[in-house]
């Protein structure tokens, strides 16, 4: 039987890069700092999310170090050297999970990567995390989505089974889910399970003898499978359900469905106590505010005709439906259109051209919102891989992660109608519009592109995404276009000028910010920290451009972003 360590893993071990495995942890973490906190992680084996050197953490598994090794050795999806010292071992027959713990508890905060399928009984487990947090305490939980991994072709755990598995107090798993489990997994990875997904009907070969015989062994042993499985909707209708009977101590707090081509969905939950009727309702609607737009994003995408994406079969059984239904929910918009708000970030000093392109700022917000990020989507940016700094997805560009969360927060925000000036194959188009999709906008995205092999990779790249209803792409040179802007007097709240280095095209950019920004709005020059801007190269003249239109009174220099610099022009 396959392992829990192998389901999110869909390339071999030797090659997930250090990048890759922290970008996970920081996405299963939503952001949360572990430093100074006191944790503890289920099931860490070989790859602990929160390491020993991040904070005060206990690792806990139901078997000791020498015999996990034991268990997988051979395994070649699993370090076995690697397999880390566990802190207690749980015999969750005999004891509750506070009592294994003795005086330990309260925790900050706990993680489960890949472990809630495993449990026999769910709710009993996550009251006992419960028990051993501190109010507002966070539970981090890495939950595969059955639809992509070897579940793909069992139906959802329904809340009746859960139910069940409670009120008789299962301590293994039941014979029925070895038996189902047993006789429907499939030897299929994330990207064929997305891709060709008919594939799944295909492989499968249904042993129902051995699923059998492992049912029958089940009544008197410990068969460790996927007790449970869950689709994004399917997670979220039970968990709101598990409120309504008073038997969840947790409000949802974080939610990030399937990437494309990956295979868990990532949630974070907050402790508190069984509540009052009025906490109760504020707890239910934490849940069904996710699972209605869940609902809406699959409505929406099954009454959406997609143009293929460029490696996606596009048979009736494929990924494309699926593709679509992700993207169309990253689409939907909020009930409510983000509001036009003045930045709270403050106006800084220009950094000294000495320190230009030597180091690049992480990512810090311009505007007021809760939360460390937006929404999901904002959030799902930083979790891109970046393995030599740049964002690296199926849409080429050269955008830190640090330029893209600077990008989507300014759009979704920006007090105006949003243009952009050079967008190469589409990677900021495609962020700008999809935080204007859902901030609620109700203009596109303007996007000035003079190469014709540019302008078709962009409308291809918007196209793909589902888009096109965010986008209206200028095919014409920026210069004559941006004259033509100021005759008309459009005016921007926002402006991302990615096109011509070279110095006298960037100062007629700045020449005419006076007149195409309105009062408040603001301008994010790429490159701007970057060290040819001081070299002397010829075909970068950002810096000094940007240096010369901040003398102007009216506007202020908010700061260095990843590679960008940020202008404000200041309310009227």
């Amino acid at each position: 039987m396959q392992t829990a360590m192998g389901e999110w893993q869909a390339m071999p071990r030797e090659s997930i890069s250090d990048d890759w495995r922290e970008r996970r942890r920081h996405r299963i973490l939503h952001g949360f700092d572990p430093a100074d906190k006191r944790g503890i992680e289920f099931g860490p084996l070989a790859n602990p999310i929160v390491r020993k050197a991040d904070g005060y953490i206990l690792y806990i598994d139901y078997l000791d170090q020498q015999a996990l090794r034991l268990k997988y050795a051979g395994d070649p999806q699993v370090a076995v050297e690697d397999i880390v010292q566990v802190d207690v071992v749980v015999d969750l027959d005999q004891q509750s999970l506070k009592q294994c713990l003795g005086d330990e508890p309260p925790f900050d905060y706990a993680v489960a990567s890949h472990v809630i399928e495993h449990v026999p009984d769910m709710i009993r487990w996550l009251r006992e995390i419960g028990e051993v947090l501190r109010p507002g305490g966070r539970l981090f939980l890495a939950v595969p989505d059955r639809r992509y991994c070897f579940d793909c072709l069992r139906r959802d755990s329904s809340l009746a089974e859960f139910i069940d598995a409670f009120l008789r107090g299962n301590r293994r798993p039941a014979p029925g889910q070895v038996f189902d489990f047993a006789a429907h997994q499939v030897d299929i990875g994330a990207t064929t399970a997305w891709t060709a997904p008919c594939d799944a009907q295909l492989m499968h070969r249904p042993n129902v003898e051995m699923a059998w015989q492992l049912a029958n062994s089940a009544a008197t042993n410990y068969l460790d499978v996927h007790c449970w499985v869950f689709t994004p909707i399917s997670l979220f209708q039970v968990l709101s359900a598990l409120v309504d009977l008073d038997l969840l101590p947790f409000r949802c707090s974080g939610f990030q469905e399937t990437q494309p081509l990956e295979n868990e969905m990532l949630l974070a939950l907050e402790k508190i106590d069984i509540p009052n009727s009025d906490l109760k309702a504020d707890v239910r609607r934490s849940f069904l505010a996710e699972l209605d737009r869940l609902k809406e994003g699959d409505r929406r995408a099954q009454h959406t005709t997609a143009a293929p994406v460029s490696g996606i079969r596009t048979e009736p059984c494929s990924a494309l439906l699926r593709v679509g239904q992700h993207l169309m929910r990253a689409i939907v918009p909020r009930r409510r259109s983000a509001r036009y708000a003045r930045p709270v970030a403050a106006p800084r000093r220009v950094p000294d051209e000495r320190v230009i392109g030597h180091e690049f700022p992480a990512y810090r917000r311009t505007f007021d919102f809760p939360g460390e990020f937006i929404d999901s989507e904002h959030q799902a940016i930083a979790a891109l891989p970046a393995p030599d700094g740049l964002i690296r997805t199926t849409i080429p560009g050269f955008l830190r992660p640090a330029d893209g969360l600077a990008l989507y927060e300014l759009a979704y925000f920006a007090p105006g109608e949003i243009l952009e000036i050079g967008s190469a194959w589409g990677l900021s188009t495609s962020i700008l519009c999809r935080a204007a999709a859902r901030a609620g906008r109700g203009r596109p995205v303007w996007s000035i592109e003079k190469e014709p092999e540019f302008q078709e990779a962009t409308r291809q790249t918007i196209a793909s995404l589902g888009l096109e209803g965010h986008y209206r792409g200028i095919p014409a040179d920026a210069d004559q276009t941006i004259r033509q802007l100021v005759a008309q007097r459009n005016r921007f709240g926002l402006i991302f000028v990615d096109h011509d280095h070279r110095y006298p095209a960037m100062r007629r950019v700045c020449a005419a910010l006076g007149q195409l920004l309105v009062p408040g709005g603001l301008a994010l020059f790429h490159d701007f920290n970057d060290e040819r801007n001081i070299s002397g190269a010829e075909d970068y003249g950002i810096y000094r451009a940007v240096c010369e239109v901040l003398e102007e009174p009216e506007m202020s220099f908010l700061g260095v972003i990843g590679c960008c610099g940020l202008v404000y022009r200041a309310m009227q």
